[in-house]
C-alpha cells in the first residue's frame, strides 16, 4: 500500500541520516518513493485529483424542468407509501418493546417465559417482513426517481458529496484515535532519536500517515457502501 511503502522509505532514509549525521529529509523521502514506486505514486496523484474534481468541479448535467417533473412524479409514489410505512414501523417498535419486556432474567430456563417470548416473536415476524417489503419498495421507487436526474446532476453530486463527508467524518474520528495511541506508544520507545529534528519528523510522520491512511480507508468505505 501507499502507507507501507512510504513508511519503509522513511525508515531507510532515517537510517541513512543517522549514519551520515544529518536528519531525514522529507523531500528526499518523497523523491525516493516516486522513483521506486512509480505506479503507486501515479495512483496517489490521480486519487487526489479525483477527490479535488468531486469537491470543486461544477455539475456537468443541469436539471431541466422535464427531468424535475419526472423526478417529482416518481417521488410522489414514495410519499404515498409513507403513512403505511410509519404505521408498520410503529407496530414493529411496539412489538419489539413487548419482546424486550418478555425476555426477563433467565427466561430461557422457564417454560412459561419461553412460551411468552415465542408468542410475541410469532406476532413480530410477519410485521418485520411487511416492514422490510415496504422499505425495499420505497428504496426502489426512490432509486428510480433519482435515475431521472442522474448521478452527474446537481442533486446527484450533492448526495454523493454528502455521503463522502459522512465517511470522512467517521475516518477522521478513527484517525484522531490512531494519532493519540501512536503518540502514547512513541513515549515508550527504547530507541530514542539522536537529535530533536528526527524526533519532530517522526511526530509529523505519525500525524500525516494516520490522516492519509484513514482518508484512504474512508474513500474505500464510501465506494463500497454508496
Amino acid at each position: 500500500s501507499f502507507i507501507v511503502s512510504i513508511t519503509m522509505a522513511m525508515r531507510v532514509q532515517r537510517t541513512q541520516g543517522r549514519e551520515g549525521g544529518s536528519g531525514a529529509d522529507l523531500g528526499v523521502i518523497a523523491k525516493n518513493f516516486v522513483k521506486k514506486n512509480p505506479k503507486k505514486a501515479t495512483g496517489l496523484v490521480f486519487w487526489v485529483i479525483g477527490l479535488a474534481i468531486m469537491f470543486m468541479a461544477p455539475a456537468p448535467v443541469k436539471i431541466t424542468p422535464e427531468m424535475q417533473a419526472k423526478y417529482d412524479a416518481k417521488m410522489a409514489k414514495v410519499e404515498l407509501l409513507l403513512p403505511e410505512a410509519q404505521q408498520i414501523r410503529a407496530a414493529h417498535a411496539a412489538l419489539e418493546e413487548e419482546l424486550y419486556q418478555a425476555k426477563t432474567w433467565f427466561w430461557r430456563f422457564r417454560e412459561k417465559d419461553r412460551e411468552a417470548v415465542r408468542e410475541v416473536q410469532t406476532r413480530l415476524d410477519p410485521v418485520a417482513y411487511e416492514l422490510q417489503k415496504v422499505v425495499e419498495e420505497m428504496e426502489r421507487l426512490e432509486t428510480d426517481a433519482k435515475s431521472e436526474l442522474g448521478l452527474w446532476s446537481e442533486a446527484g453530486l450533492y448526495e454523493t458529496r454528502t455521503a463522502f463527508w459522512h465517511s470522512y467524518k467517521v475516518g477522521k474520528q478513527h484517525a484522531q484515535a490512531g494519532i493519540l495511541w501512536d503518540l502514547v506508544w512513541e513515549l515508550f520507545r527504547s530507541d530514542n532519536y539522536e537529535d530533536t529534528v528526527n524526533f519532530l519528523l517522526r511526530i509529523i510522520w505519525i500525524i500525516v500517515s494516520n490522516v492519509a491512511s484513514f482518508l484512504l480507508f474512508s474513500t474505500i468505505s464510501f465506494l463500497i457502501t454508496s
